[in-house]
């Protein structure tokens, strides 16, 4: 057996260190800004925009995901006493491996429009729905189950 030179010893040394860290996840610093909307409620009753910052990309996941921040502003265009909703529906990825989703729910009604901000964390997707109904809680099933979601960003 010959004797191995430094640069030799270096190499078998470093190669293997270097394919670890080349196939190794990677959580990527890169940061996203972009404006969404404006959304309408059916019959113009509610109008949503907005913009929506992504950061703290993570590949090294199935599906990948990020935080995620959104602001906006709702304006509530219905007569009488009766709201404009924006519901947010956020597919989060849980540690065991699942992507259950909530929601959060901007309400306003009358008056100046009402202006909100909130950030997600290991977020892969959001969807938006705009409503315009009377005021209660929450939205009603109509405004959650009918008509389609729009999609402010999916992480990929």
């Amino acid at each position: 057996m010959r004797p191995r030179t430094a640069a030799a010893r270096a190499a078998a040394v470093l190669v293997p260190a270097l394919a670890l860290l080349v196939s190794a996840p990677q959580a990527q610093a890169m940061t996203a800004e972009r404006a969404w909307g404006p959304y309408r409620a059916p019959a113009g009753k509610a109008v949503v925009s907005g913009d929506l910052r992504v950061s703290r990309l993570d590949t090294g996941t199935i599906p990948p995901v990020a935080t995620v921040r959104i602001r906006g502003v709702l304006r509530d265009r219905v007569a009488g006493p009766a709201c404009g909703y924006a519901v947010f529906r956020i597919t989060y990825l849980k540690s065991d491996g699942s992507l259950p989703f909530v929601h959060r729910t901007i309400r306003a009604c009358g008056g100046p429009p009402k202006r909100f901000a909130f950030t997600g964390n290991r977020v892969h997707l959001v969807g938006l729905k705009v409503c315009g109904e009377a005021r209660r809680a929450t939205p009603s099933l109509t405004c959650l189950y009918s008509g389609t979601w729009k999609s402010l960003h999916i992480t990929r």
